[in-house]
């Protein structure tokens, strides 16, 4: 539908230059020849490429979500591999659409294609930058990877309307590989401060959950917790909140910390961090299943309305409309300019002949009789005051009244 509503567009407008070469502007036959066959093959270039980009829409494995989805729109990048089951383009909740970024140099290529298959969505999208330290084997490797990331966000700001909302969420594997229901923490701008959450239950300060249940559990998992805010501060909140280079800071709008089975490779970062605090180590066992999505952090992240296509292909259609109209009264201000003109060269001309011999001043007569005829044509059809800012009065200009 989106796309004949632009072919229509693309048509309306080539109808309406057609109007404008043939119908106002004074030009001769040869030139109006040449600027309609241009016209008519810019307008059948535009309508090709159109066709192309449908069919390249059609053909990918990207599911979009719906023009009117009201939901958040999530590019998720960074460590995406345990979000995604079978390595599928995007995932579906109540609460949010995630759409998976496969690579650093895919990722601006995913915001340009949602901007123009999406518009209405733009200011709902938000970069969720997942982040798994069991899946990398170094602080390097983990900070070279995130600087990566952190350069593909930012250009993502040429089609999302500007910097667009970042996130991040770390998973990481509890105490022991313990296999229970997964436990989030969260950092949002409504609260002050690292706050315990669980599935259908409202936030709570660390301290005041760490009064509740068994103290060893607890503790293990408050020294987890410790570690992992440690390793974020190090690795990302800091190195984003500084200028390099080219690239501008980078304040996260909100943060969050998910303790559940993850899959992890041998000697691996998180490894490395928790063995200088405990005798704890993470389970070596893969999860089950997926990732837990985020879902609970979406309320936290700014929303705005957009504006939909339909109201950017209106807004393109008066555009054109009025772009029409203007060019129409000004090639009318100019046929009228070049007709006062000519009328004002036969007023000359008649006056300065004398009579004798009678044949050019009748000749003058015949062809002011016939500028008198045009000008009251317009004056009774309208014509002039219609089309033009510079009416004509034939009145005045007539001297056989």
């Amino acid at each position: 539908m989106r796309d004949n509503a632009r072919r229509l567009l693309t048509i309306l407008t080539v109808i309406l230059a057609l109007w404008l070469v043939l119908g106002f502007w004074p030009l001769s036959i040869g030139n109006q020849v040449i600027f309609s066959l241009c016209i008519l093959l810019a307008g059948g270039a535009a309508l090709w490429r159109q066709r192309r980009r449908a069919v390249s829409r059609q053909r990918s494995e990207i599911v979009l979500p719906p023009e009117d989805f009201q939901g958040a729109v999530v590019l998720v990048c960074g460590d995406t591999d345990g979000l995604f089951p079978g390595r599928s383009a995007h995932g579906e909740t109540r609460h949010g659409w995630y759409l998976r970024g496969d690579s650093a140099e895919q990722l601006p290529g995913l915001a340009q294609y949602l901007a123009a298959a999406r518009p209405a969505l733009v200011s709902q999208v938000s970069v969720l930058l997942a982040v798994v330290p069991e899946h990398h084997p170094s602080g390097e490797h983990l900070a070279q990877s995130l600087r990566d990331w952190r350069r593909s966000i930012v250009q993502c700001r040429t089609w999302l309307n500007g910097l667009p909302p970042v996130w991040s969420v770390f998973w990481v594997t509890p105490p022991g590989g313990q296999a229970g229901e997964s436990r989030w923490f969260t950092i949002t701008p409504e609260r002050p401060g690292l706050q315990a959450q669980q599935k259908g239950q409202a936030p709570q300060s660390v301290a005041g959950w760490q009064r509740e249940g068994s103290p060893a559990s607890r503790l293990h998992q408050t020294l987890w917790l410790e570690s992992i805010l440690t390793l974020a501060e190090n690795a990302l909140f800091r190195p984003f909140r500084a200028r390099q280079a080219e690239l501008p800071p980078l304040n996260l709008c909100a943060a969050g910390i998910c303790l559940t089975p993850v899959a992890a490779v041998a000697n691996n970062l998180w490894q490395q961090q928790i063995a200088a605090i405990t005798t704890l180590s993470p389970g070596n066992d893969a999860a089950p299943g997926p990732h837990p999505l985020p879902d609970l952090l979406l309320s936290s992240l700014p929303h705005r309305h957009g504006v939909s296509r339909r109201m950017r292909d209106a807004g393109l259609a008066a555009g054109v409309g009025f772009l029409f109209l203007a060019l129409a009264m000004l090639a009318s201000f100019i046929n009228n300019q070049r007709l006062v003109r000519s009328v004002g060269d036969h007023l000359a001309v008649y006056h300065r002949l004398s009579g004798t011999p009678p044949t050019p001043k009748l000749q003058a007569q015949q062809r002011l009789r016939a500028d008198s005829r045009l000008l009251d044509d317009w004056l009774r059809r309208g014509g002039a005051a219609a089309l033009s800012a510079g009416a004509v009065s034939g009145g005045a200009a007539d001297p056989l009244r």
